[in-house]
């Protein structure tokens, strides 16, 4: 994914990826489907300890998900 696109966009582009649904995504990760559904909607995002449980889930490094200005 490129890395000046929105988390938002890059977890909607992961997720359909891997052919998981929000709420299988959203277990692997452990938060409900309705927080892992404000991430992909922007409203919210994920803390700094669950960027990496959503790379593994993903099948993505975390350097994938994080802002290019980290």
């Amino acid at each position: 994914t490129a890395p000046s696109m929105p988390l938002s966009d890059k977890l909607i582009r992961l997720r359909n990826a891997t052919r998981l649904s929000q709420s299988q995504i959203a277990h692997l990760v452990g938060v409900n489907a309705t927080t892992y559904g404000d991430w992909e909607s922007g409203h919210t995002k994920p803390k700094l300890d669950q960027y990496l449980k959503l790379a593994q889930a993903l099948n993505v490094p975390v350097s994938d998900l994080l802002p290019e200005e980290l």
